[in-house]
């Protein structure tokens, strides 16, 4: 039996649309010029672990209520692991489909999303990005890769979307600090009147309450991959792990 797929429910809007132009995935949308700061939120090394998505979606849409700014949503890599066996059912789309569902803006995917896996998220019209090495992202604030390059962007801070020692805005470029699981960055800028040079003006982490109850949205999308992972699994004779 040949199982189709259907997009995953969406529990948050999107911001920004976004197009393919040979490779570049450009957001459509505008970030008002008038507004002077940007919040961005970020996870990483979650490693398969879809339990704590519903509970983590939850802090995440509290957060982005109360920042009070443009905001984005991003992860800086290892949503999945081969490890894991939905991650390896599905050549490492299965946290990448709840990961959309919650409203990320893009994902860096380099060493654990196969090929196959890309084409099918591809497919399936996925509102986030996925950056591996030689992609990015784009608005009228930043430009995001997954990896250092050398990026044409006067006026634009460049986010690598990867972990780093401490979070450092250097040259235009925003390094992230690490975070483990369970853990949110949280990093705010802001640009001098009339400047609209985005500086860093705060950066911190913050751990998921332990107390913090799950997004059923989320939870159902979560039933929705497992279901589709295990068919997989069926099909190559693999077992969970």
């Amino acid at each position: 039996m040949q199982l189709s797929w259907m997009k995953v429910p969406m529990a948050a809007s999107h911001a920004l649309s976004l197009e393919s132009n040979r490779g570049i995935l450009v957001a459509t949308g505008h970030l008002c010029k008038m507004e002077q700061t940007l919040t961005i939120f970020y996870t990483a090394n979650l490693r398969g672990d879809l339990n704590l998505l519903p509970r983590l979606y939850i802090l995440l849409r509290r957060l982005k209520q109360e920042a009070g700014s443009p905001t984005l949503l991003l992860d800086a890599g290892r949503a999945c692991d081969d490890s894991v066996w939905h991650c390896a059912a599905t050549g490492g789309r299965s946290t990448l489909l709840v990961l959309d569902a919650m409203g990320y803006t893009a994902a860096n995917v380099s060493g654990y999303l196969t090929p196959a896996g890309r084409t099918q998220l591809t497919n399936n019209l996925l509102g986030m990005a996925l950056l591996d090495q030689g992609d990015r992202w784009e608005n009228e604030q930043v430009v995001i890769t997954a990896r250092e390059a050398s990026i044409a962007a006067p006026g634009k801070v460049h986010i690598v979307l990867a972990c780093d020692e401490h979070t450092a805005l250097n040259q235009g470029t925003l390094r992230l600090g690490t975070v483990e699981t369970g853990q949110v960055g949280v990093i705010r800028l802001s640009s001098a009147s009339g400047t609209g040079h985005l500086s860093l003006l705060r950066d911190n982490v913050l751990t998921l309450p332990s107390a913090t109850p799950p997004d059923p949205t989320i939870a159902g999308t979560i039933e929705f991959v497992l279901a589709e992972a295990r068919y997989h699994r069926r099909k190559g004779g693999s077992s969970d792990r």
